[in-house]
């Protein structure tokens, strides 16, 4: 079983670790996964709540909670300009 290893914050260097390989197995789950995406983003710029990503960096499950200010379809923008692959992203709670 892994364990989630939550960070505070997110350096611009860790993001290197990251690689392509989609972590959700189906369509289906991806598409949640981006809607989820999207709401967290809308959540952000309009009332300024935080949420929380998990995520797969380095063979490690990890975590961290951030605003969510732009995503795309292969990247969200999160705090300090930094980006994250959406398919290393396993979910998002907000």
């Amino acid at each position: 079983m892994m364990s989630i290893k939550q960070i505070n914050e997110f350096e611009k260097e860790q993001s290197s670790e990251l690689t392509a390989n989609e972590v959700l197995p189906d369509r289906e789950l991806q598409a949640k996964r981006y809607n989820k995406l999207i709401c967290a983003m809308q959540l952000w710029n309009v009332v300024h709540e935080k949420s929380r990503i998990i995520f797969r960096s380095g063979g490690e499950i990890k975590t961290v909670d951030t605003p969510i200010w732009f995503v795309s379809e292969k990247y969200v923008c999160i705090n300090a300009g930094v980006t994250v692959l959406v398919s290393c992203i396993l979910d998002v709670i907000f």
